[in-house]
């Protein structure tokens, strides 16, 4: 398994006027892998462990490269 490195930006969106009201994204691009097994294996671990700290978090899979996130 190859993995060449990743990379992680984390954004904050503001909708309305209230101080507590805001969402948070985490966006998580690896790159560098050797195959698809791999990135198979690697999106499950993380997607896992991210449900494992949070069972109601909203996972959106991003295919065609572009995210709400920038």
């Amino acid at each position: 398994m190859v993995i060449g490195g990743a990379e992680l930006t984390v954004g904050i969106s503001k909708d309305t006027e209230d101080p507590d009201d805001f969402s948070m994204a985490l966006k998580i691009v690896i790159f560098g892998m050797d195959g698809l097994e791999t990135t198979e294996i690697v999106s499950k671990s993380i997607m896992d462990t991210l449900r494992t700290l949070d069972p109601e978090l909203e996972i959106k899979e991003v295919e065609n490269g572009q995210s709400d996130l920038h």
